[in-house]
């Protein structure tokens, strides 16, 4: 177990942004998961902050209930069946799962809502193999069983430092998350709680943002507030992860070293 110090800017892997490719058609296809009748919200941003990034592809895949939302002709979307609350159903596992296989990785960006036939569209997405990010209220999806998030290999979670209490919690972990927690006792903390979980942990509490795998851990401080930054800094992670499968880790430490808010 080890806890390292990241500047913003001065990412600690070099190596990972030197290998960054520069040709579109070699750097990744991502497939963006999210959306509800309500909101767009975060796909969309998803879409922009991943293109801005440096993705080769991006598909982007919402609920049928969606379509009146959005400019006939948009490209590089596909739609899914929805229910009456107008999130995923069912019936959109089928193509759901079809476009994972042929993804990179995969981003469940957000605005997914609160439905039980959602949620089961998202666990039965997890058992297939393939990087998946997860963030924003993906992740309250799998808070009361969080063995299927925490335990899955090739996982990057982008979450509030209160969704990763209640996954910690939840989980029966031995030792509570504070907010009184000081950035080091909190370190050391996440490396005992990741030392046999197979998922990457990532999150933001007082301006510095913490990263932990494996009993390893990267502590990066802003030293400003920030908000609203799980979209951007998901999107980026993405497709740093996925033009760097072999290092999920380092790549993720990259995102965030290059993250600007």
């Amino acid at each position: 177990m080890s806890v390292l110090t990241q500047q913003p800017g001065k990412e600690l892997f070099p190596e990972i942004a030197w290998s960054k490719p520069e040709n579109k058609a070699l750097a990744g296809h991502l497939l963006i998961i999210g959306g509800n009748k309500h909101s767009i919200q975060a796909p969309v941003e998803a879409y922009n902050y991943a293109d801005i990034a440096g993705a080769g592809t991006i598909t982007v895949a919402l609920p049928d209930a969606t379509k009146k939302m959005l400019p006939p002709g948009a490209p590089n979307l596909e739609f899914g069946g929805s229910n009456p609350s107008g999130s995923f159903s069912q019936q959109a596992h089928e193509l759901l799962s079809g476009l994972l296989r042929a993804s990179d990785a995969t981003l469940f960006c957000g605005d997914l809502g609160r439905n039980s036939e959602t949620a089961i569209v998202l666990e039965r997405l997890l058992e297939q193999s393939g990087l998946i990010i997860c963030t924003k209220d993906s992740v309250d999806y799998f808070v009361n069983a969080p063995e299927l998030i925490l335990n899955r290999e090739n996982t990057v979670i982008v979450a509030s430092f209160a969704q990763i209490q209640k996954l910690a919690k939840n989980s029966q972990f031995f030792e509570p998350l504070l907010f009184s927690d000081s950035a080091l006792v909190l370190a050391n903390k996440l490396a005992k709680l990741t030392v046999t979980l197979g998922a990457h942990i990532i999150f933001e509490k007082n301006c510095t943002i913490f990263l932990a795998s494996r009993g390893e851990v990267i502590v990066t401080n802003f030293k400003t507030s920030f908000s609203k930054w799980r979209t951007k800094l998901a999107s980026e992670v993405a497709v740093w992860t996925m033009q760097n499968k072999n290092n999920v880790f380092k790549a993720s430490a990259t995102a965030i070293a290059h993250l600007t808010i």
